[in-house]
């Protein structure tokens, strides 16, 4: 299941079935675009993290996940100046009525959870702008509702961010899991990556495949690997990864090259 499929489905929310938007700070206290140094997206699906992604102005990106369940079980981190593109794009992006708000939404009588999240920091007081920064400004919103439920009036804006987030960085996150899953490097690629110890490389890929090509960002999957070679760990084997769609599924081969 993908959170972004089932938004898809869902006719328009009714406002008067929602809780009332959560009161705007103070035009003092609120947060502006220039201010905001790291965004924080995080999608939970019945208590399972579908997706979190940290795109930081400096040039840190860390995401786990596609933004459906069963989760792909693979985590991953760069730090390259060349990502500010990637935060400026995001910025772009960004809806404005999410800076006009700041706590919690929570729907009475939940059976199918899931929940959005997006946070805003800024203005370090520890000279740090990455993972280990300590943030002065925090802003953000948090949505649970029911996912049989009609959408939540503030959902709609929650998930264009991240579905930016998620287009912005699918191409290098199916990397990282081509990486996990098959030990085949893409030449140039960048990144820490993490996975449990219950890590599936099948069924992690095949969840990746599955969630991608549900995604609005369907189509550019074809074209994550096109012109790449993929080097095999250990012997060196240079491969290029051939993808097509079949409707909603993904079909893979690796064919060696010189």
């Amino acid at each position: 299941m993908g959170i972004f499929d089932v938004f898809k489905k869902k006719g328009n929310a009714n406002p008067a079935a929602q809780p009332k938007a959560t009161a705007a700070p103070s035009a003092a206290n609120l947060m502006t675009k220039e201010e905001i140094e790291l965004i924080l997206i995080k999608i939970m699906i019945k208590g399972e993290e579908a997706l979190l992604i940290k795109v930081y102005k400096g040039g840190t990106i860390v995401r786990n996940g596609a933004g459906g369940v069963p989760r792909v079980d693979v985590g991953c981190m760069m730090n390259d100046a060349r990502n500010q593109q990637i935060w400026q794009k995001l910025l772009e992006r960004l809806p404005l009525s999410l800076l006009e708000l700041n706590g919690q939404q929570i729907a009475d009588n939940i059976r199918d959870p899931y929940s959005y999240t997006v946070v805003f920091y800024g203005q370090s007081n520890n000279g740090q702008t990455g993972e280990y920064a300590q943030w002065q400004r925090t802003q953000g919103i948090h949505v649970e509702a029911d996912l049989n439920g009609p959408n939540h009036p503030l959902i709609s804006a929650m998930d264009q961010l991240a579905v930016a987030a998620v287009s912005l960085t699918n191409e290098w996150y199916f990397d990282i899991v081509i990486l996990a899953c098959f030990g085949m490097k893409a030449e140039g690629l960048m990144g820490m990556l993490s996975t449990s110890r219950t890590f599936d490389k099948q069924q992690a890929f095949a969840n990746l495949l599955t969630q991608l090509s549900q995604s609005p960002a369907a189509t550019d999957v074809v074209k994550y690997p096109a012109g790449k070679v993929y080097v095999e760990d250990g012997t060196g084997h240079r491969f290029r990864l051939e993808m097509k769609l079949d409707g909603q599924n993904a079909r893979y081969d690796f064919i060696p090259t010189i």
